[in-house]
C-alpha cells in the first residue's frame, strides 16, 4: 500500500505543476493539515458516490492519502520540489 500511496502522491504533484497549480495546492493543503483525519473520513463517506469515477482502490488511496498529516506534508513537498525545478527550467530558457 506504501508503494501505491507514493505512486499517487507523484501522479498529484506532477499534474499540480504541469498545470501551474502550485501556489493553489500547496494553500489548500496547508489549510487541510489540521483537519487531515476529516479530510480522509469525508472522502470515505463520498466513497461510494465516487468509486465508479475513480476506482475503489484509487479513492482507497485518496483517503488514506489525505487521512494523514505526514502524507499531507510529503505531497506538499513534492509539490514544492517539483515547482524548483520547473523554475530552474524556465530560467535557463530565458
Amino acid at each position: 500500500m506504501e508503494e501505491r500511496l507514493q505512486q499517487l502522491t507523484e501522479r498529484i504533484a506532477r499534474r499540480i505543476n504541469r498545470h501551474g497549480l502550485t501556489l493553489p495546492a500547496i494553500m489548500l493543503l496547508e489549510m487541510h493539515k489540521p483537519l487531515a483525519g476529516v479530510g480522509g473520513a469525508l472522502i470515505q463517506l463520498v466513497a461510494p458516490g465516487v468509486d465508479w469515477i475513480f476506482g475503489e482502490q484509487n479513492t482507497e488511496d485518496l483517503a488514506a492519502l489525505l487521512g494523514d498529516r505526514a502524507r499531507v506534508e510529503k505531497l506538499i513537498a513534492r509539490i514544492e520540489e517539483l515547482d524548483k525545478t520547473r523554475g530552474k527550467e524556465v530560467n535557463s530558457q530565458c
